[in-house]
């Protein structure tokens, strides 16, 4: 295949030695048998950032085997069209598995105005909520149409002024919490 492709997941099987932590059982024959299956495929293995390990077992509380299970596997005309391509082991919240980001280093303008608007339901226990949503609808009750228009401005502006971005919040927090 000429197109550039990837494959992205959980591959279930470790690459070399190194990517298994805990268990003396021996695997080459394994290791070999998955690298005989990239190869088929002209495939190569984009690397990590962070963490190696991307899946843990635990017993009784303690980490007891640690395994490099997810990756990403690419041909070599992806590299032309993502030279910086980076995959960055995320922390593990809920799953035995740590979540991988695959970085391209491109950045896409995002436009404001195309962004669909989404209502949170959190915003309704906010003291102002009530408030700022009568305001806002009664200066144009009139118009079905104008009354949502002016409702979803006011509560853009509410949102951002009371919350902030809670999603660039949650990742500074995510980042911190990785460094700990």
């Amino acid at each position: 295949m000429l197109q550039p492709w990837m494959i992205v997941g959980d591959f279930n099987d470790f690459a070399s030695l190194d990517e298994r932590v805990g268990s003396s059982f021996d695997c080459m024959d394994r290791i070999i048998k998955f690298h005989e299956h990239w190869n088929r495929c002209n495939l190569m293995d984009a690397g990590y950032v962070c963490s190696k390990f991307t899946w843990t077992r635990h017993s009784q509380g303690r980490v007891t085997l640690q395994e490099r299970l997810d990756r990403l596997l690419h041909n070599i005309e992806l590299v032309d069209c993502f030279p910086n391509l980076r995959v960055v082991t995320l922390t593990r919240t809920y799953s035995d598995h740590n979540p991988i980001l695959v970085n391209t280093d491109l950045e896409l303008p995002v436009d404001k105005e195309k962004r669909p608007f989404r209502f949170e339901a959190a915003w309704m226990i906010h003291d102002d909520f009530n408030r700022i949503f009568s305001s806002a609808w009664d200066k144009k009750k009139n118009s079905l149409v104008d009354a949502v228009k002016e409702t979803k401005r006011a509560l853009i502006e509410y949102k951002e002024s009371t919350f902030g971005n809670i999603f660039k919040r949650k990742k500074i927090l995510m980042k911190q919490l990785q460094g700990i």
